[in-house]
């Protein structure tokens, strides 16, 4: 008898040796990035309202591009829908209500995985963590992440959830979120791909909006629509248990059809835009008026291809025109190529490349000539000759 309460004695100082020596390993490095959590700094763009995406448009208001902000969205919200807030929650950080920014039971369990795995298959990072990460992208190439920047994020995560409230980090977070084609933010998103605002979309719609965030590339809904519904689904199983939406709602919201917009970003008079882009380009104002009058381009990128058609197998394969208004100086169309997408130097800015200007010139040498009396019958030498001028 006295053996087995040995035997058991010493089972029970085993399991509370390996727990003692378990939680050394969880608090010792907890303990030092609490610390070092009030030393971190944190990203200095976190600390700045979000930039506004900018929309480049012709002289009429008609777009022509959007370029895509470094961080934050075109429409920067203060709240969001309850829908949508917990399906951000079940696809990424269900207990962030809870933890203090780092989910140490997550990042354990993530852990043992990627050793188990021999390779990375999860990050375990919460949304504060993530917060962080999208506020430094700028600085910090994602392929070239390292173990470095992990404590990095887990450090600063805590500090940022000493200074900031639940509902602040959850609403930057949601501002400043990638959800694929240059779509910044959950609001700019909805439209893009809804047609509406965040606060209208059905929960089916929220859950595959949150979804996105995961991999915007891969779970693109418009280029990968399968990629993008298998994740939605494993976002409705989440929201189902943690009780946010019922068995037979679930069933209903899985098997709901999506109605998807036909998106599609403006790229237009593309050779004008990217001169505009490399000669000036303005850092506060959201939208940019260009001068292009969008129907004297279009005018003129038919004549492009007219003019083509007309000298295939005469060994010219480009053109490009510019109208301007000599009244103002400004350029109502410029053309660069046939097809800024072809094959043949479409790309190449046929109107702004430096090249010989040969015949070019040639109705300015006959202004010139005819304002000095010169006519049409006029006989001139084609021979080399030597002008004096006051420099020799």
């Amino acid at each position: 008898m006295g053996e087995k309460v040995h035997s058991e004695s010493r089972r029970w100082r085993k399991a509370v040796m390996w727990f003692s020596a378990l939680a050394g390993v969880v608090l010792a490095p907890a303990s030092l990035i609490e610390v070092a959590s009030f030393l971190t700094p944190l990203p200095s763009a976190l600390l700045k309202p979000p930039v506004a995406a900018q929309e480049i448009v012709d002289r009429n208001g008609v777009p022509l591009r959007v370029l895509a902000a470094e961080e934050g969205a075109a429409g920067v919200q203060r709240q969001i829908s309850l829908n949508l807030r917990r399906a951000l929650l079940a696809a990424e950080d269900h207990r962030f209500l809870t933890h203090r920014g780092v989910d140490w039971l997550r990042l354990l369990k993530a852990s043992w995985d990627n050793v188990r795995m021999r390779r990375i298959v999860s990050g375990a990072s919460t949304i504060t963590q993530q917060l962080i990460k999208i506020s430094r992208s700028h600085r910090v190439c994602k392929t070239q992440r390292t173990w470095r920047d992990k404590l990095y994020e887990i450090s600063a995560a805590r500090r940022l959830e000493r200074m900031w409230s639940k509902e602040q980090i959850l609403m930057e977070y949601a501002n400043r979120l990638e959800l694929g084609y240059l779509t910044v933010g959950v609001e700019q998103a909805s439209w893009f791909y809804f047609g509406k605002s965040h606060e209208f979309l059905s929960v089916a719609e929220c859950a595959l909006l949150a979804g996105i965030a995961q991999a915007p590339a891969r779970l693109n809904p418009v280029r990968h629509p399968s990629n993008a519904q298998k994740r939605q689904q494993v976002v409705l199983e989440r929201m189902q248990r943690f009780g946010w939406i019922g068995e037979e709602e679930h069933a209903r919201l899985a098997a709901e059809p999506l109605a998807l917009r036909s998106p599609g970003r403006p790229f237009l008079a593309p050779h004008f835009v990217d001169l505009l882009l490399q000669t000036s380009r303005s850092e506060t104002s959201r939208t940019i008026v260009s001068s292009l009058d969008l129907e004297v381009q279009r005018v003129a990128e038919a004549a492009v291809r007219k003019h083509l058609r007309r000298l295939v197998g005469k060994n010219v394969t480009q053109a490009a025109v510019v109208v301007l208004d000599n009244s103002t100086g400004e350029v109502l169309a410029l053309v660069g190529s046939d097809d800024y997408e072809g094959r043949s130097s479409g790309q190449v800015n046929g109107a702004w490349a430096p090249r010989s200007p040969g015949s070019a010139l040639k109705p300015f040498t006959y202004l010139l000539a005819l304002e000095a009396g010169i006519g049409a019958d006029t006989i001139l030498a084609d021979i080399p000759t030597v002008f004096e001028t006051a420099a020799g």
